[in-house]
């Protein structure tokens, strides 16, 4: 009986006749033998979810089970890597560490103070080192354009991140971790805006056990960078005719050092010229003059392209210069040219669609011109190039004209002008009356007579664009004593 811990054993001894035997027993005890098992404490706190460290120490403490039949825990012994066994009391920490890389293995044996032992099975361990790596920059001196390609040419130990960096005046502008693998990632493209600089490359690799870092410097020509300035100031548009000074001092930076040399499109058709790098000990860039001439309709605009040039790459500047128009156009459409007099609600469209300088142009509008006397009978409009006006007629009574005209002033003492009607541009304005409701057949009648009320309503338009003054029977509404009436074809209400 294992769980109460003793056994009865009893030996019988027969003779050489059925009635001749002996009988004897005693009680017999026993006792479980423990479970052995163990834990590890580690002094970097890396195992069990990493390996264990080279030359790191640990603990190694017994973690034994034992029925309460079994006496007590008495003795602790570690057999490391196969050699013999070293006893420690149980419960008192066996501090341990390996000295070389690679599987090691540790067994446990544990025993009771009846002398009863278990072993563990024998456990393996990969021991690892701090890791360590070096690379090579294939090109140390690169333009601002290429490729950083990086070779790693020595690597040791296992390895979990391998954090890339990048340093400039020793600022960490660009940094990426990767997890696992060696590859080099894709390093961003490093431009700088002045002469050759210096970055440091630097590679930090990492595992439990601790992290190595190494570095390596790289120098980076830059791409031009160029630019320019103008005299007389161009942003507010020219007119034709004007003389533009370009000016490269001090926008081309880092001066001869970087650009060898710029190349200037006026954007205009004409021929471009080069700049030459400067000569020493000036390294001031040449002015440049041009002169714009313009003779279209409408303001127009060029694009301005420098382009500086070295060994590694070309870079542009752009800038756009406007010259103002020297004709002017008279253009305008209706988007609706009919209403009903004094309608507010609904009132005449005009959209400006001239051609001209918006910057140096002006527009009026003249709603109710006379072609006889020459005036206009209201007051003028002013609008801009583009714009959208609105117009109310009051009158029903008229055709009217409407006279659009456009100045430019960009030369004072000749400005352009022109003129144009609504007529020109297929715009007749219509302006309807409002209508007159009339009943003919107004009388007395007795009750139950039947009676026939004629409309006889009109709008009073008597224009060429209304043939018909009389108002249509879908517009004739009846009503006695404020209920509406059905009326007949001719619209007139038959009362019974």
């Amino acid at each position: 009986d294992t769980i109460n811990g003793s056994v009865i054993l009893t030996l019988t001894a027969y003779g050489n006749s059925p009635c001749d035997s002996t009988t004897n027993s005693m009680v017999l005890s026993i006792t479980p033998n423990p479970v052995a098992n163990y834990v590890i404490i580690d002094s970097n706190n890396c195992w069990p979810t990493n390996p264990l460290c080279l030359d790191s120490s640990f603990q190694l403490i017994g973690n034994a089970t034992l029925l309460p039949q079994g006496g007590s825990l008495l003795t602790s012994y570690w057999i490391i890597d196969g050699n013999s066994p070293i006893s420690v009391p149980y419960g008192t920490p066996f501090t341990t560490s390996f000295s070389t890389t690679g599987s090691h293995t540790i067994q446990y044996i544990v025993e009771t103070n009846y002398g009863c032992l278990d072993t563990t099975n024998i456990d393996t361990f990969n021991i690892v080192d701090v890791p360590y790596v070096s690379f090579d920059i294939i090109e140390d001196t690169i333009c601002c354009i290429d490729t950083i390609n990086v070779f790693i040419d020595s690597i040791y130990s296992v390895i979990d991140t391998f954090t890339w960096s990048i340093d400039s005046q020793g600022i960490t502008i660009w940094e990426t971790n990767v997890i696992g693998s060696s590859t080099p990632p894709l390093f961003p493209t490093l431009c700088v805006d002045s002469i050759y600089f210096e970055y440091v490359v630097n590679l930090t690799v990492s595992n439990c056990c601790g992290s190595y870092n190494y570095s390596d410097s790289l120098l980076i020509q830059p791409a031009p960078i160029v630019g320019f300035s103008t005299i007389p100031n161009t942003a507010g548009g020219i007119v034709t005719g004007t003389s533009v000074d370009f000016y490269f001092d001090p926008y081309v930076l880092g001066g001869d050092s970087i650009t060898d040399y710029m190349v200037i499109n006026y954007g205009d058709g004409s021929s471009q010229d080069t700049i030459n790098n400067p000569s020493m000990p000036l390294p001031l860039w040449g002015i440049q003059t041009h002169q714009y001439f313009y003779n279209g309709a409408t303001d127009t605009c060029y694009i301005v392209t420098l382009t500086g040039i070295n060994e590694c790459d070309t870079t542009t500047y752009l800038d756009t210069i406007c010259v103002f128009a020297s004709q002017v156009f008279s253009i305008f459409t209706c988007e609706n040219s009919s209403q009903c007099e004094g309608d507010t609600s609904n009132p005449i469209i005009f959209v400006d669609q001239s051609i001209g300088s918006s910057a140096n142009s002006t527009v009026t509008w003249c709603f109710d011109w006379d072609p006889v006397a020459n005036i206009c009978n209201i007051p003028l409009v002013v609008s801009s190039i583009g714009d959208t006006v609105t117009h109310t007629y009051a009158d029903c009574d008229t055709n009217y004209i409407v006279m659009h005209t456009i100045f430019d002033n960009t030369d004072p003492i000749s400005p352009s002008i022109d003129t144009s009607y609504n007529y020109d541009w297929s715009c007749d304005i219509n302006i309807f009356c409002s209508p007159t409701a009339v009943i003919d057949s107004c009388l007395n009648i007795c009750e139950n007579d039947t009676v026939e009320f004629i409309n006889s309503s009109i709008t009073n338009n008597d224009f060429n664009f209304v043939p018909n003054p009389f108002i249509s029977n879908s517009n004739i509404k009846w009503y006695v004593d404020g209920i509406l009436q059905s009326t007949n074809s001719n619209g007139n209400l038959i009362y019974i």
